[in-house]
């Protein structure tokens, strides 16, 4: 018997997903499964086209800006019966506050991200400072408002849980990169609407949640006040690989050095190794 196709058009989200759909299920040995990374592909419609007509079950997020790639029109190209289901693009700004940034010489963006513009000598009161609790609470609630209105643009209900549980557990490492907590539980949702067309599917393993989780990727630490005011739970000093100051400073020390950092990948090499 032929397998039936799962297509996941999607950000960087879309391989961690799989990667769950893999080790908590049996859809892998149920479908052929191919992903796309979507920024990636934008400009390719035309080759794509056949690959979501023929797709049985398609996962997208909500694209709305390049018109062939929107949510309805994908649709209209999807076979009778088929499965479309649309995640979220998922951001979050609320544990940070806006600021200035530093033009980094020796870091691509790919590596390292709105980088406080601080100096060497300034990371403890970076970190320590008090900011108004009016503005954390301000920027707090805004940020929630737009991850509402992704939620209603997704099929993924989310917000809710997030709500219940954000406060306890690390679920975002800087405002467009989700932790394993968060993509673990999107992931476990995506599982569970395949299964409502697909009975057959089986979810082997229930969703554990962690405190710890000495993430490595793009990141960016939290300060003190904002921990104190929002009531966070959690060590802010163990989402990533090392504690924030290290962090902090380990990228002030290097920019001191002929050395560019091209990627994630080069800084593990040359940096911070992806170990606690």
């Amino acid at each position: 018997m032929n397998k039936l196709n799962i297509v996941v058009f999607s950000n960087c989200h879309g391989e961690k997903y799989l990667d769950i759909f893999k080790e908590n299920s049996n859809i892998y040995e149920m479908f052929n499964i191919e992903y796309l990374v979507s920024y990636e592909l934008l400009n390719d419609f035309k080759h794509l086209k056949n690959t979501f007509e023929t797709a049985d079950i398609l996962i997208v997020n909500n694209i709305k800006s390049y018109n062939d790639f929107t949510v309805s029109n994908l649709k209209s190209l999807m076979k009778p019966n088929s499965t479309l289901i649309v995640i979220p693009f998922i951001r979050f700004a609320g544990y940070w506050l806006p600021e200035n940034y530093k033009k980094l010489k020796n870091f691509s963006t790919n590596a390292v991200e709105e980088f406080p513009d601080i100096k060497i000598a300034e990371v403890k009161d970076y970190l320590g400072c008090c900011h108004d609790s009016i503005k954390i609470m301000d920027n707090f609630k805004e940020a929630l408002i737009k991850l509402k209105s992704i939620e209603s643009e997704s099929d993924i209900k989310f917000y809710d849980w997030f709500i219940n549980n954000h406060l306890k557990y690390p679920m975002f490492r800087d405002y467009k990169h989700p932790t394993g907590n968060l993509i673990s539980y999107i992931g476990n949702e995506i599982m569970k609407l395949i299964q409502l067309d697909f009975p057959s599917v089986h979810i082997f393993s229930k969703l554990m949640l962690k405190k710890d989780i000495y993430e490595y990727g793009h990141y960016k630490p939290i300060n003190d006040s904002i921990k104190t005011i929002l009531n966070i739970e959690y060590d802010i000093d163990k989402i990533f690989v090392c504690d924030r100051e290290s962090y902090i400073s380990t990228i002030l020390k290097h920019e001191n050095t002929d050395i560019m950092i091209k990627d994630l990948n080069d800084m593990k090499i040359k940096l911070i190794p992806d170990q606690q």
